[in-house]
């Protein structure tokens, strides 16, 4: 069965892996003359992310003087190269593309709401297997403030365009009133908990497979829970759960992961479902979750499976799995 968010995940030919980029872009506010953006951020190092703002094809062109860098710190599958301005201008120049240069500022997506201004400095990429159907990557490193770098503990954020409205000398603040979009660092209570697992168990013991109705009754689930708030400020819960019911070599779990609300009572909003082997492909991980503005939130996720990895963003909305979220950028590797 396919991954819940498949149809994000670019597959390539039989000869071998492949990368892929995709961004949808929001359509542009009333008197704006550029479309809004959001792109994922990587750690880097302690003071600074990386960013990769679009998919090329070098097609061997890379020039002798990229020099290779360290790899970010946040865990992933890309390994940028130090690339001259020059060289990535002919890219830029394409419709569509996004105009960064050493120097340009975009706001850094923090905890609760908070926004640290960035500065690009060296520009790079990533080289793909572009003869079997790969893509290859430009994108910079950018440097985070230090008013907001205390604030900067996570390892994976969302970027946008600087938005200079905002007052001089504030890169690491709190909009009014203050949201609250952001992972929770508190341990779900056990009674919190084993309601959500009765949630999840219901669910599965509606599906129309039999074996799933079986595993629901007989298997006791493993669950994992996350508390988060939306930048409205509302509680959510993000929980994932497997049941595993079959013995031996290639064995079988369901899993479903769910994402849950507490008001008026506990009760789950949407399903994210996977039939597959107890440990490939994993459900979706959620990495961390901002606050996009004007009352929306991000929520950023990790999926693996046995040939595919893939992190990608996209607008949380409280009754929607990933199929039907809006998808604002995705990055992977698979088969």
């Amino acid at each position: 069965m396919k991954s819940p968010i498949d149809r994000c995940t670019f597959r390539s030919n039989a000869l071998g892996l492949a990368l892929a980029i995709a961004s949808m872009h929001a359509a542009p506010m009333l008197g704006q003359t550029a479309r809004e953006r959001f792109w994922l951020a990587y750690r880097y190092d302690r003071n600074q992310v990386v960013v990769y703002f679009d998919t090329v094809k070098f097609n061997g062109t890379m020039p002798a003087t990229a020099s290779r860098i360290d790899r970010p710190r946040a865990e992933g599958f890309l390994s940028p190269v130090a690339l001259p301005a020059g060289y990535l201008a002919k890219f830029q120049k394409r419709p569509g593309m996004e105009r960064f240069a050493i120097g340009a500022r975009y706001d850094l997506l923090l905890d609760s709401g908070r926004v640290a201004t960035i500065t690009l400095t060296p520009l790079g990429g990533d080289e793909g297997d572009e003869g079997t159907g790969g893509q290859s990557f430009i994108g910079a490193i950018g440097t985070v403030a230090k008013a907001g770098r205390r604030f900067f503990k996570k390892d994976y954020y969302a970027v946008r365009r600087h938005t200079a409205a905002r007052s001089p000398g504030s890169t690491a603040h709190t909009r009014q009133p203050a949201p609250k979009a952001g992972l929770g660092d508190t341990v779900v209570q056990s009674d919190t908990k084993a309601g959500i697992a009765r949630l999840l168990t219901e669910r599965l013991k509606a599906d129309t497979d039999a074996a799933a109705r079986g595993a629901a009754e007989t298997v006791e689930p493993l669950v994992s829970v996350q508390e988060f708030r939306t930048a409205e400020g509302k509680l959510r819960y993000y929980a994932a759960a497997t049941w595993p019911f079959s013995q031996g070599p290639g064995r079988s779990a369901y899993k479903l992961a769910g994402w849950l609300a507490t008001k008026p009572t506990l009760q789950l909003l949407a399903v994210e479902t996977c039939l597959c082997e107890i440990d490939t492909p994993q459900l979706p991980r959620l990495l961390n979750v901002v606050d996009l503005g004007r009352g929306r939130t991000g929520v950023i996720v990790e999926i693996k499976g046995e040939y595919m990895w893939e992190f990608a963003l996209y607008e949380y909305r409280d009754g929607l799995d990933f199929r039907k979220m809006r998808l604002l950028q995705t990055m992977g590797v698979g088969d």
